[in-house]
């Protein structure tokens, strides 16, 4: 990604000498399968030095049909209405990006993955990979490890079967089938926000057997995912 951005930058100073106006990167990628879209800003703090790139500012869409969302009065109506499953410790979430545990799911769909595979598929280091597949697909029990490669299990192949707005009603209610998620997702929708103390302590009630400081950090995951689930609603 990185020559695919610096070259033509560096093309535009140099040969074009264009420097009367800011260039900045940008770099655009499409999932068809998930149809998640993103559009990420970079600038380059030293124009001779290919790796000064950083990051500014990243969009994230999803194309889906108005008629596969939830409003907030049937959302609220499922969590209240749904029998929750005790919320555990161990393996709890802890990856922040969404989109990213949808377009694993379309891979798993094709076929089970290593470790190491997933890693490749997303182009980071094999530990990311428990974030996404064990900490959340296998958490929810979307997926399952069978020697050394994950697949899905058979509620996480109907969600992947489905078109995309319904894929992601359908795993934002199996996440709400969890009774953390559940009650603050009840709370997210009848008061309109939450902050980090409200979460902190609904994780300390369901009793995760974590530590208070694994409480705070692991907090800003449950508020990303909390917050996804809100924007599956179109009232």
């Amino acid at each position: 990604m990185i020559r695919q951005l610096y070259f033509p930058y560096r093309k535009l100073l140099s040969d074009l000498k264009i420097d009367n106006k800011p260039i900045i990167p940008v770099f655009f990628e499409i999932n068809a399968a998930s149809q998640y879209a993103r559009v990420r800003i970079f600038s380059f703090d030293n124009d001779t030095h290919y790796n000064s790139i950083r990051e500014i500012r990243r969009f994230e869409f999803q194309l889906i049909d108005r008629n596969e969302t939830e409003t907030a009065a049937s959302l609220l109506q499922y969590a209240q209405s749904v029998i929750t499953h005790d919320t555990v410790g161990k393996l709890f979430p802890q990856a922040n990006d969404m989109s990213k545990v949808l377009e694993l799911m379309m891979i798993l769909k094709r076929r089970p993955l290593t470790k190491t595979e997933i890693a490749e598929n997303f182009n980071f280091d094999p530990r990311q990979s428990d974030y996404y597949v064990k900490n959340i697909l296998m958490y929810f029990g979307l997926a399952e490890q069978i020697d050394s490669r994950f697949k899905l299990t058979v509620r996480g192949k109907h969600i992947a079967q489905q078109a995309v707005g319904q894929q992601n009603i359908l795993l934002a209610r199996e996440i709400i089938s969890y009774s953390l998620f559940n009650h603050l997702i009840q709370r997210r929708i009848i008061h309109g926000r939450l902050n980090k103390k409200d979460i902190i302590h609904e994780m300390l009630i369901e009793d995760l057997g974590l530590s208070i400081s694994t409480v705070e950090r692991r907090a800003s995951t449950v508020n990303a995912i909390i917050e996804w689930i809100m924007l599956q609603i179109l009232d």
